[in-house]
């Protein structure tokens, strides 16, 4: 089922939209996304693709936000999936029992790409899962 099929759900109630959606285009949307390096921009058009399911469901225009029905539903938006699945990957390879994966991890958190993903989250490049998840939260979802 993709998001355009909605149309075919007359008379099924939105959160069972919801539901759907976010078993089958969820998941084929951010299949793989933590072992991805994206940009800002594409992170954020994704996150415009999946807060457009959301648009489509609950009737709301283009420009009107969803962020208060996600709230209100405790739904993230997929840029903080992204962040949270990339942090917590490369947090879990840091302590991995592979020598050669922790090797290679102690020399990437010194890395660019690295430093600025930690401050793209204003996240320690440190920190353990329950502090990236925390932080990620009152980031993306806190206000």
């Amino acid at each position: 089922m993709s998001a355009n099929s909605l149309k075919h759900c007359s008379g099924v109630s939105e959160p069972i939209k919801l539901y759907l959606c976010k078993s089958y285009c969820l998941p084929v949307l951010s299949y793989a996304l933590e072992s991805l390096q994206l940009g800002i921009t594409v992170i954020r058009q994704l996150n415009v693709y999946w807060n457009s399911v959301y648009r489509k469901i609950f009737s709301y225009m283009p420009w009107e936000s969803v962020r208060y029905v996600m709230k209100c539903l405790g739904k993230k938006n997929l840029e903080f999936i992204y962040y949270e699945r990339k942090l917590c990957f490369l947090h879990s390879m840091l302590l991995s029992d592979n020598v050669v994966v922790r090797c290679i991890m102690s020399v990437y958190v010194y890395s660019s790409k690295y430093i600025d993903l930690c401050k793209n989250c204003e996240l320690s490049a440190q920190e353990n899962v329950s502090n990236i998840k925390r932080s990620l939260y009152e980031k993306f979802c806190g206000t």
